[in-house]
């Protein structure tokens, strides 16, 4: 099998559409960095035990190191091996990316949006500026930007593995706010006005740095702005359903996200 079949986005994933109408060279260089992204960042929300959760990171560092080497084993490493070879980003991207999930691991979590911005930056704020790149993006700084907003979108709507994983995505000052002592599901909860508080901060601020780009760039980051458009629609529903994410994981229809992947293809 091809790597650019293996590590396909799966249908009806998110990822799935936001690729549908890229140029297929780019689909597959880009399919690749999202296949990579997805396996570490779900280390963590599938592993039982924080032993094997760190173990795990520690190998897919040492892979890459391997990579570096020019020896990777795993078959993803050895299909990025020839996109590392041609730009030299790629792989510090991705080191920081395995560096970054591992340091989010059973700490105090963030004390604010901007402590959590940062962390969430040092993690995912490079593969996005590669990712920006390799579309051609005049300003890869504000497509970074839009990235790690999305990335905490995502963290949001799996706060309770997160939380699981050892992980809290909803800053201290939310929690405090919302009175929150112990983590419990229930639309009355002071979980769900903690999470109902930073939805509408987190969509305001997709909202901005999709506003952000330069004019230019919106249709050379298809990929970025159809995943903000698909993101935004998930929030929505979440906060109509109750920001009951402790609860449940709610997803987009496919036919939903392809209409969103549609349309932004032609209107933006």
């Amino acid at each position: 099998m091809r790597a650019s079949e293996e590590f396909a986005p799966p249908p009806g994933s998110d990822t799935h559409y936001a690729l549908l109408y890229v140029p297929d060279a780019l689909r597959v260089r880009l399919a690749l960095v999202e296949a990579f992204r997805g396996r570490i960042v779900s280390v963590p929300l599938l592993a039982s035990d924080p032993v094997v959760t760190m173990a795990k990171l520690t190998w897919w560092g040492e892979e890459l190191g391997r990579l570096a080497a020019g020896g990777p084993r795993h078959a993803l490493t050895r299909a990025l091996a020839p996109l590392v070879s041609e730009d030299a980003t790629l792989l510090p991207a991705l080191d920081a990316l395995v560096a970054g999930i591992a340091g989010g691991l059973h700490g105090t979590g963030h004390a604010d949006d901007a402590e959590r911005h940062a962390a969430f930056d040092t993690a995912h704020g490079a593969l996005w500026e590669y990712v920006a790149r390799r579309c051609g993006a005049a300003d890869a700084n504000a497509a970074r930007h839009l990235g790690v907003r999305l990335e905490i979108a995502y963290a949001l709507r799996d706060l309770r593995r997160q939380v699981e994983a050892g992980s809290v995505p909803v800053p201290r000052d939310r929690l405090t706010a919302a009175a929150v002592v112990t983590f419990a599901g229930g639309a009355d909860a002071p979980l769900a006005r903690a999470v109902a508080a930073d939805l509408a901060a987190c969509r305001a601020a997709i909202t901005n740095a999709l506003a952000a780009l330069p004019r230019a760039d919106r249709r050379r980051l298809l990929p970025l702005v159809t995943l903000a458009r698909i993101t935004l629609a998930l929030l929505a529903e979440i906060e109509r359903d109750g920001c009951q994410v402790w609860d449940r994981r709610l997803e987009l229809p496919p036919l939903r996200k392809l209409w969103l992947a549609w349309r932004t293809r032609f209107i933006g």
